[in-house]
């Protein structure tokens, strides 16, 4: 008798635990998106979690133990049940053992109801674990073939759709022209525009402007020289207009802004007769006619143009100057909405090597910096007249190149950029401390790629792959969201 218990109780337990490990895997997906991404909170919610998961155990310790009595004495009950010899004495220990087997039942049911939320706590406890490794991956799609991704050439638009200006390789090696994609970010396309020409002409760079259309600027090139390239379009990608300027110069546009009339500012980098690149200032009109160009830093070799509007009436240039024993220095300066300048300042150390990674506005309105110091990487806050407010240093790996920042919803910033085999994703806090890194693995990851953040506080994250014998594509990562997470 007690061994049909026993193999009806075994029984259970393998069909319960079965159920049990496939809810907590259904629900597994709810538990991570609930909770709190970064590391400090991780370690609470995993020590919360260990403290319910240790109340249960000992519930299930403690039921085991009186499971275990139940059943000795049941047993013992049965065999002197076999023994009994009047009839009187059968009866008794007839009653003891079906006693003693009830209570047996019920303990095991308690013990077992015990044992499943304990296994559903180091469940969750593993899954909280795993995120101190990695925030996990909603998506990820290979979005375009033989495509590339350049300088700042995505972003998305006011209703979470990704807009891509990106080039492709041709079939055959005639020409490399610009396509604009808008598509959501399940990997739907929703239009694909072409931008044709008899020229090769590439994207580096992509805003949306206040009539919900989109300027491009890049770069035409000719047989014996560079353009400064700008394309206007509709909120459809229709082509409005196009321009390219000659200045007596290769020139390759990679920083615009949109001022308060709807003409434009566009930085670029300029290089006469010579291997020296220099920073130009371009303004246009609203409709993309030259109104002034202009030479800064003329007697230094710079490039790495970035820009920023700070204000009303001030435009903010970053780039590095380009020193002949390596010592490069960043150099930022405010200049107005006519190109006149009004303040300068080098950032980091005398005397090493800088490169400028990424620049961005927070949402107090002050500059947000990313640079390389000697390899170490840096976060500098500064206000907007260029004083530093703050500096940590964010990484020490030197295979990583960073090269976008992004001030969250929540607070605090992200940072993306790549080593040669992973696109790399830093969170710090409103401070800039690191609180989280981590790495999605992508076979012949391209130095460039961009993140963005959706309406429901997912981080978008699009680059360019290649790898030996294959065609580049451009690919798409999707984080779970951030919408409950907040950084302080």
């Amino acid at each position: 008798m007690q061994k049909l218990y026993i193999f009806k109780n075994i029984l259970a337990v393998v069909v319960i635990f079965s159920l049990t490990n496939t809810v907590i895997a259904q629900t597994s997906t709810d538990t991570i998106r609930t909770i709190d991404f970064y590391q400090d909170s991780l370690q609470i919610e995993i020590e919360k979690e260990e403290s319910a998961r240790n109340v249960w155990l000992l519930g299930t310790a403690a039921g085991i133990i009186i499971t275990t009595a139940f059943y000795v004495l049941g047993d013992n009950a049965y065999d002197s049940y076999q023994k009994a010899q009047s009839s009187s004495e059968v009866q008794t220990y007839w009653d003891r053992t079906e006693t003693f087997d009830r209570a047996y039942s019920y303990s095991f049911a308690l013990t077992l109801s015990t044992l499943i939320p304990s296994l559903f706590k180091q469940h969750k406890i593993n899954s909280i674990a795993d995120l101190k490794q990695n925030i996990p991956l909603d998506t990820i799609y290979q979005i375009c073939d033989s495509c590339y991704l350049v300088g700042k050439s995505a972003l998305m638009d006011k209703e979470d759709n990704l807009v891509l200006s990106k080039y492709q390789i041709p079939e055959k090696l005639n020409v490399i022209n610009i396509y604009l994609q808008r598509l959501h970010t399940d990997g739907h396309v929703f239009w694909e525009r072409h931008f044709e020409s008899g020229n090769h002409e590439r994207a580096n760079n992509i805003i949306a402007d206040r009539d919900n259309g989109y300027v491009i600027i890049g770069q035409e090139q000719f047989a014996d020289n560079i353009n400064l390239l700008m394309i206007k379009t509709d909120k459809d990608g229709g082509l409005l207009w196009k321009k390219s300027f000659d200045f007596a110069a290769d020139e390759k546009g990679f920083g615009i802004v949109e001022l308060a009339d709807s003409g434009y500012i566009v930085s670029s980098n300029l290089r006469f007769n010579s291997s020296e690149y220099h920073i130009s200032l371009t303004r246009t009109d609203k409709v993309g006619n030259l109104l002034w160009n202009k030479l800064y830093k003329e007697n230094y070799n710079m490039t790495g143009v970035e820009l920023l509007q700070t204000g009303p009436d001030r435009i903010l240039v970053c780039g590095i100057i380009l020193s002949d024993n390596g010592q490069n220095d960043i150099v930022i300066f405010s200049v107005t909405n006519e190109g006149e300048m009004v303040w300068e300042r080098t950032i980091g150390s005398e005397d090493t090597k800088h490169e400028l990674n990424a620049v961005s506005l927070n949402h107090d309105g002050n500059i947000v910096l990313v640079y390389e110091e000697e390899q170490e990487k840096f976060l500098s806050e500064l206000d907007p007249d260029g004083k530093v407010l703050y500096q940590h240093t964010i990484d020490e790996k030197e295979s990583v190149q960073f090269n976008q920042i992004l001030p969250l919803h929540a607070g605090g910033y992200a940072i993306v950029g790549a080593s040669k085999s992973a696109a790399v994703l830093l969170i710090t806090d409103n401070e800039g401390v690191p609180k989280y890194r981590g790495q999605y693995e992508i076979s012949g990851l391209n130095q460039e790629i961009f993140v963005s953040e959706s309406s429901d506080r997912s981080l978008i994250i699009v680059g360019t792959s290649k790898r030996a014998i294959s065609p580049p594509n451009i690919f798409m990562l999707k984080t779970y969201s951030f919408k409950n997470t907040t950084i302080n």
